[in-house]
């Protein structure tokens, strides 16, 4: 069966967004702005070359700073294969049961798992009686280690 659209929604993909104009302005200012340098120091050649390449200069250091930002100090980590070593961290689901702090986290294994921290960097094993176990810790710029530190008593 085809999928049908209403035409409201097809006007609502069409065009830019404010943020997706500003950044083509100043695309299209380092543009100039290359192209007139280049132009003055080496000529026509060097207008086009400059033209390309301080707007590519431009792209590739803002890719270069979102790459290291997230490398650095990284982003809401997924989660790091289970203890069995079979589940990945697509396979994890958000058990819904109780109240909302006593969520977990459930691998494929049948293991729960709650992340706990500043940003969610620990990942420990939930224990029958509501206790926990660590297991992993994530760390900026190396992933997921072992965590050893001490477990924590009943949860809540």
């Amino acid at each position: 069966m085809k999928c049908v659209r209403p035409a409201s929604h097809k006007a609502a993909r069409e065009g830019a967004t404010l943020i997706e104009f500003g950044c083509c302005l100043t695309i299209l200012a380092a543009a100039v702005i290359g192209f007139s340098a280049g132009k003055h120091w080496y000529g026509w050649l060097g207008g086009a070359a400059g033209a390309f390449l301080l707007p590519a200069a431009l792209l590739s250091l803002g890719w270069l700073g979102v790459f290291l930002t997230a490398w650095i100090f990284g982003s809401v980590p997924n989660f790091p294969p289970c203890p069995n070593r079979c589940c990945r961290s697509a396979d994890y689901n958000l058990d819904f049961t109780g109240l909302v702090r006593d969520w977990t986290w459930k691998c494929q294994c049948g293991i729960r798992f709650r992340k706990l921290g500043r940003g969610s960097r620990r990942l420990m094993i939930v224990n029958p009686d509501n206790s926990h176990t660590p297991y992993m810790r994530y760390v900026p710029c190396l992933g997921w280690r072992k965590d050893n530190g001490q477990g924590t008593g009943p949860c809540w």
